[in-house]
């Protein structure tokens, strides 16, 4: 199906007489198989540069420890860095409420900046997606902010590359 449509978003899910766990789903499947809500990577570099490999953009409603992940510990960790690199080479997409979260760091206090318009064809309807209006910690809008791609970027993590301010 890929291969006639050329659209890597296609999803077939089976279900069959294997059983599941109570409240768990294909895609829940899925997400949890990345460790770390998809932060592959967090480490400070000499120079004050500060560095963030994610693997997958993890849905914030499956995991309430996912945001508190992205809040804490990984962008708390770039407080002294004057450069941050987020590496999305190996990234398979996911959540729009995490990219959300993590690009609301790179704009300035009390701004509500349009991320993307979502249309829904079958209920011919949109929904618009805004930064968050509140994260913990400081912001990063005077830092130097480098993303890194690859033909194997897919999906949300494009996005990323899409919206942000460069």
């Amino acid at each position: 199906m890929i291969k006639i449509t050329n659209d890597k978003h296609i999803n077939v899910n089976c279900t069959g007489n294997k059983p599941k766990k109570e409240g768990q789903t294909s895609m829940s499947e899925f997400f949890n198989q990345f460790e770390n809500h998809g932060f592959t990577k967090l480490d400070a570099l000499n120079g004050n540069i500060g560095y963030l490999e994610i693997s997958i953009f993890y849905p914030l409603r499956m995991d309430e420890k996912a945001g508190e992940d992205a809040q804490k510990k990984i962008l708390q960790a770039f407080k002294y860095c004057k450069i941050i690199i987020f590496d999305l080479r190996k990234s398979l997409g996911g959540d729009p409420g995490m990219l959300n979260l993590l690009i609301t760091y790179l704009y300035p206090k009390d701004s509500k900046i349009h991320l993307n318009t979502f249309y829904d064809k079958p209920s011919d309807s949109s929904s618009d997606a805004y930064t968050v209006d509140k994260v913990n910690g400081r912001r990063y809008v005077d830092e130097k902010v480098y993303v890194l791609t690859s033909n194997k970027t897919f999906s949300r993590a494009e996005e990323f590359v899409m919206i942000y301010k460069i």
